[in-house]
């Protein structure tokens, strides 16, 4: 009978320890794995829609960068202030008279600047003109050239009167 005894003793410390460890899991460990799931779930949710949100940013960043190399020139000729001396040193080559007149200083909203130009030009061939015209698509300022022009034959050589407008910030 003495051997009873402590294998019921043992059964009942068995008994009693699954019983804890049975309450342990059901009031802890199950309602924790319940958050956990609910909580991993969220977070799949917000993972998905991070990388969407990333594969959009990575598609404009990508396009706005493109765009950037594919415009350079005009970003820069945009922060170029216009100099009428540089213009006239630059252009010169093409002509041999060429005078510029700014009529006008027209400041925008924010911080654009227009200037209104009165060019007088004189040049041998309309080749000449031409070569301007072509340079003035890639100069270091933002211009355009308005019509009319004028054009008068003087002897051998061409008197051209045309206004431009040149767009910078300031």
């Amino acid at each position: 009978m003495k051997t009873r005894r402590p294998v019921f003793d043992l059964l009942v410390i068995i008994f009693v320890s699954l019983m804890m460890i049975s309450v342990f899991a059901f009031m802890v460990l199950i309602p924790e794995a319940k958050q956990y799931r609910s909580l991993s779930g969220n977070v799949k949710k917000i993972e998905a829609e991070v990388s969407k949100l990333q594969l959009n940013y990575d598609h404009h960043y990508a396009h706005n960068t493109g765009l950037q190399k594919e415009y350079n020139s005009v970003l820069k000729a945009v922060d170029n202030t216009f100099d009428k001396e540089e213009f006239i040193v630059q252009y010169r080559k093409d002509f041999t008279d060429l005078r510029l007149e700014v009529e006008k200083e027209k400041r925008e909203v924010g911080s654009a600047a227009t200037w209104k130009i009165l060019v007088h030009a004189r040049f041998k061939s309309p080749k000449n003109f031409y070569s301007f015209m072509e340079k003035i698509n890639h100069a270091e300022w933002i211009m355009t050239v308005k019509t009319p022009i004028r054009f008068e034959r003087v002897g051998d050589e061409i008197n051209a009167t045309f206004g431009m407008k040149v767009y910078t910030l300031d």
